[in-house]
């Protein structure tokens, strides 16, 4: 007898977003491999599923190697779920799959919700390609090497932040790459779901005290000029005596410098 691995992704939020198949699939397994069985055994109570629920996480996932083949050996069918989402994605789950792929077992991955997917339709970029970085470093100076490394990137990236640390991030980022433009989706298909759009500097504000699963999304790297006060004042001005009503001459100006019109805008009227 032949074991099968099934890879299955679960709601991230609401309990209705799950196939019709992860149900089926679910139903049929013999053991379920899981991040916390306290959050899985919602989902399961939900959809009247009963199976062998087994523990595995970061720090006991090289135990439960074993635990995965010797049920292979035996012919059972073996689910691999996290808390929430598609599994192994910044998520335990690697050295199970690792393993049953170098025994030969049949691997089954599913289809379903992810975060970094969904937030990626909403976020208003062009993401026909784009950079996953999961979660940053929690040391300072080595999560300041991986900002300072975004700059290389051509293309939007996404990143998994959690809401007691997203403020401080935020402001590393603007200190190193700059006022970008980011997109911040909280509590993803969930009641108090939230998103934030605009420049770093207009978001930060909106960060004290958030709560909530967080994905943030990096639009591609605009590297602008660093023109001075007197600059954009000079030339929104040459705008006017060429006759331009005020409003204009800041679009005009904005366009030249390929700056934002309320940056103009704060410019010409901090001077």
């Amino acid at each position: 007898m032949n074991g099968q691995i099934y890879i299955i992704p679960t709601p991230i939020g609401n309990l209705e977003d799950i196939t019709l198949r992860a149900i089926a699939v679910l139903k049929k397994i013999d053991i379920l491999f899981c991040e916390d069985t306290r959050e899985i055994r919602k989902l399961l109570q939900k959809y009247d599923i009963k199976t062998t629920l087994i523990s595995n996480n970061d720090i006991n996932e090289e135990k439960n190697v074993n635990k995965l083949l010797n049920y292979c050996q035996e012919g059972k069918k073996v689910g691999i779920v996290s808390d929430r989402g598609t599994p192994l994605i910044s998520d335990p789950g690697y050295k199970l799959v690792r393993a049953a792929i170098d025994e030969s077992y049949q691997i089954v991955s599913l289809p379903g919700p992810s975060a970094l997917i969904t937030a990626l339709t909403l976020c208003g970029f062009a993401v026909n390609s784009f950079v996953f970085l999961g979660f940053l470093d929690k040391k300072l100076n080595k999560r300041k090497e991986q900002i300072m490394q975004i700059q290389n990137y051509e293309m939007p990236m996404v990143i998994y932040e959690t809401p007691h640390r997203i403020e401080k991030v935020l402001k590393e980022m603007l200190e190193i790459i700059g006022d970008q433009e980011i997109f911040i989706s909280r509590e993803i298909s969930k009641r108090f779901e939230t998103h934030y759009r605009g420049k770093i500097s207009e978001i930060i504000p909106q960060m004290a005290k958030i709560k909530g699963e967080i994905v943030l999304v990096i639009d591609k790297i605009v590297k602008t000029p660093n023109y001075k006060k007197e600059q954009i004042k000079e030339m929104v001005e040459y705008f006017l005596t060429e006759g331009e009503e005020l409003n204009e001459a800041i679009k005009k100006t904005a366009k030249k410098l390929s700056l934002r019109r309320k940056e103009v805008y704060k410019n010409y009227h901090d001077l």
